[in-house]
């Protein structure tokens, strides 16, 4: 998968996912490796928002390959456990980045 292919299967999946009863956030995901990219994805008034940059002002920041990333997506990879053996940095409020998991698993 290429990164612009991620990008438009996450935009997707953001615009079909209920996202009513998330807070407002927003968590830059750091694609590295061979297809490397920065997008974000975020809660804001009650919906939710894909966009193909960085953003200074996020709540926390992902930083995988794009086969784990993937893997999230797909619920084949725990984020606690990707995090615990180093194939998950987080950066920023881990209160976020669980939300943000959690909105990962409602993605799929």
């Amino acid at each position: 998968m290429t990164f612009q292919e991620l990008l438009e299967t996450v935009r997707k999946t953001a615009e079909e996912t209920d996202v009513s009863q998330t807070d407002p956030m927003v968590v830059q995901v750091r694609i590295v490796g061979e297809e490397e990219g920065v997008f974000c994805v975020g809660v804001k008034d009650h919906q939710a928002f894909v966009d193909p940059e960085e953003h200074a002002e996020r709540d926390c920041e992902f930083t995988l390959s794009m086969d784990d990333y993937v893997r999230l997506m797909d619920g084949k990879l725990n984020p606690v456990m990707a995090y615990m053996f180093g194939r998950l940095r987080v950066e920023g409020d881990f209160r976020k980045a669980l939300e943000f998991a959690r909105l990962l698993h409602l993605m799929k």
